[in-house]
C-alpha cells in the first residue's frame, strides 16, 4: 500500500505558502554540522572542498491556498476522490475570508481522521477552546517556527495517519472474515437443516405408506372374510385370550345399552361414547382394537371420528366398522371405514365374532408394529467441514452429547 504524503496548507500569506514548498519539496539537503563544526565546514566551502552526502528526503505532495474555503472544497474533492490528505497545516487569523478555526471545524467534520495543525503567530484562541471546538487531537505552532521542527512534526503527523488507517483496514479485512465466515457457517447449518427436513419427510411418508398398506390389506382381509358366502362358523370363545377391546360410539342411549350386554356376550370388551369427542379422548386414554362408529351423530359424524383415528399415531391400528342402516353402506366405503354393520341385522353378531376371532390371530403383529411404530426418532448427522471451528460450532448448535 502506498503511503500518503498528502498535506493541505492554507494561508493568507504567500510567504508562509512559500516556505511550505521550501520545506516540503523533494530536495537533497546536507545534514546539519554540529555548531563546532561549523567553520569547518565553512572554510571546506572556501577552499572548494566537496560538501558531505547530501540526504534525500521522501516526497510530500503540497497543495496551498490562501483561504479558508478553498481548503474546504480541496478536501471534499480528494475524499470524493478517494485520495484524502493525511495532514493539514492551517494559518488561524485570515482575512476576508473564515477565520482558521471554522476552517479546520469544517475540515474535521468532513474528514475525521485528517492530522490538524494550527499555525499562527496570535492567540486569538487558547488551546483548551480549540480543543473543545474541534473534535480530535490537533497541534499548535507558533509563528515564525523552525523549518525542521515543522517538518518533523510534519512527518510524523504523516506516520500516524499511515498506521492508524492500516490499523482501519485490517480491522475492517478482520470484520469481512468473520462476516464471510459467518456467512459460510449459516449457509452450512441451513444446508443441514434442509437436509434434515427432507429426511424427515421422507421417514414420515415412507412411514404413512407402510401404514396405508398394512390398513388396506387388513381392510381387504376383512372385507373378503365378511363378504363370504355362506359366513363361515366363529370360533367358540377363547377364554385363554383377553377379550377385544372395542369403543361403541352412538348418541342412542338405548342402542348403546343393548349392543353392550349383546358384543360383551360374545368375546368384547366395551366401552361406550356418545359422540365424537367423548370417542376420541377415550380412543388416547385406552388401547383399543375395534370402534363401531353410528354415522349420523349431533356435533359431527362417524367419517369425523374416522379421520381422526387414521390421523394419530396411537390409534391407526383402530378398526373402525361403521354402525348404519341398511342402505348406506356406500357411505360407510367413502368415510373410510373397514366395513359396515347394519343395525338390526340378523347377521351382525356372527360377523363381530369373526372380527374377534380375526384381531385375535393377529394381535401379535399388530403389536410388532406399532411398537415399531413409535420407535425413538433418529436425530444421527454427519457433518463434513474442511475446517475445525466450523465443526466445533456446528457440534454446539445441534447440542452434540
Amino acid at each position: 500500500m502506498e503511503e500518503n504524503r498528502r498535506i493541505l496548507a492554507v494561508d493568507d500569506d504567500e510567504s508562509a505558502l512559500k516556505q511550505y514548498r521550501k520545506i516540503f519539496t523533494m530536495i537533497k539537503r546536507p545534514p546539519m554540522p554540529a555548531r563546532d563544526g561549523l567553520v569547518d565546514v565553512l572554510q571546506d566551502a572556501l577552499e572548494g572542498k566537496v560538501a558531505p552526502d547530501a540526504v534525500e528526503r521522501p516526497p510530500y505532495q503540497l497543495d496551498c491556498f490562501l483561504q479558508g474555503e478553498e481548503a474546504i472544497v480541496a478536501v471534499k474533492k480528494s475524499l470524493l476522490e478517494q485520495r484524502p490528505y493525511a495532514v493539514a497545516l492551517v494559518d488561524m487569523r485570515m482575512s476576508p475570508g473564515i477565520d482558521g478555526l471554522e476552517t479546520g471545524q469544517q475540515i474535521r467534520e468532513l474528514d475525521p481522521d485528517i492530522e490538524i495543525i494550527f499555525v499562527t503567530a496570535y492567540s486569538d484562541y487558547t488551546t483548551d477552546s480549540i480543543f473543545h471546538q474541534i473534535s480530535g487531537a490537533v497541534l499548535w505552532f507558533r509563528k515564525p517556527f523552525h523549518s525542521e521542527e515543522i517538518y518533523q512534526v510534519v512527518r510524523n503527523s504523516c506516520i500516524h495517519w499511515n498506521h492508524a488507517h492500516e490499523l482501519d483496514l485490517l480491522r475492517q479485512d478482520l470484520a469481512d472474515r468473520v462476516d464471510l465466515q459467518t456467512e459460510r457457517l449459516q449457509t452450512k447449518m441451513q444446508s443441514v437443516e434442509i437436509l434434515q427436513k427432507n429426511a424427515l419427510k421422507r421417514e414420515l411418508k415412507m412411514g404413512d405408506m407402510k401404514r396405508e398398506l398394512r390398513s388396506l390389506k387388513a381392510y381387504q382381509d376383512l372385507r373378503l372374510l365378511l363378504k363370504e358366502e355362506p359366513l363361515p362358523e366363529p370360533k367358540p370363545i377363547n377364554l385363554a385370550l383377553d377379550p377385544v377391546k372395542l369403543l361403541l360410539v352412538d348418541d342412542s342411549a338405548t342402542v348403546r345399552a343393548i349392543n353392550k350386554t349383546r358384543l360383551e356376550g360374545v368375546g368384547f370388551e366395551v366401552l361406550v361414547a356418545e359422540s365424537v369427542d367423548e370417542a376420541f379422548k377415550i380412543a388416547l386414554q385406552h388401547p383399543l382394537e375395534v370402534a363401531l362408529i353410528d354415522y349420523y351423530m349431533p356435533g359431527g359424524n362417524g367419517d369425523k371420528l374416522i379421520s381422526l383415528l387414521r390421523s394419530d399415531p396411537h390409534t391407526l391400528y383402530v378398526l373402525p366398522l361403521l354402525f348404519t342402516n341398511a342402505g348406506d353402506e356406500m357411505m360407510a366405503v367413502e368415510a373410510g371405514a373397514i366395513y359396515w354393520m347394519i343395525k338390526d341385522q340378523p347377521a351382525f353378531l356372527i360377523k363381530m365374532e369373526l372380527i374377534r376371532d380375526y384381531i385375535q390371530k393377529n394381535r401379535d403383529f399388530q403389536a410388532a408394529q406399532l411398537s415399531s411404530e413409535i420407535r425413538p426418532e433418529n436425530r444421527r448427522v454427519l457433518l463434513v467441514d474442511d475446517e475445525q471451528q466450523n465443526l466445533d460450532t456446528l457440534c454446539v448448535v445441534l447440542g452434540e452429547k
